[in-house]
């Protein structure tokens, strides 16, 4: 499968780009949890002017307003560095308490797993080859 969840390689900046990012984005797939406060942070970082409301809603606008300026990959590195900054916490965890290193394994391997896929689409939004 490639990285934008089509059969026929389409870039994913004109195509996929929402859906990939939402599927990454939810919990079960990579392993974190993305507040709307956080996301409202990135949008100041990004200097945008946001609502808080739906997550989705709130990371489809972004996506949106920074696409349009040409601005994407500077917001999934912003994104990457959150996913990152998660997979430092999990770290800790599992090192501070044993007893749940096996949940936090998951974790960390969704979360780490979403990093990846977060490279992968920098590097398509840049129109580089993806490994």
């Amino acid at each position: 499968m490639n990285i934008s969840n089509t059969n026929n390689n389409k870039n994913l900046t004109s195509n996929s780009l929402g859906f990939y990012l939402y599927e990454l984005l939810g919990v079960d797939y990579s392993g974190i949890y993305i507040t709307s406060i956080e996301l409202r942070g990135i949008a100041e970082k990004l200097g945008l002017d946001i609502k808080l409301t739906d997550n989705h809603k709130m990371f489809g606008e972004i996506l949106t307003l920074t696409q349009k300026e040409g601005r994407t990959a500077e917001t999934l590195g912003l994104i990457k560095e959150l996913v990152n900054s998660r997979i430092s916490i999990y770290k800790e965890l599992a090192e501070r308490f044993g007893g749940a290193a096996d949940r936090i394994e998951e974790w960390q391997i969704k979360a780490a797993r979403a990093s990846r896929k977060i490279d992968n689409a920098i590097k398509e939004v840049k129109n580089e080859s993806v490994s």
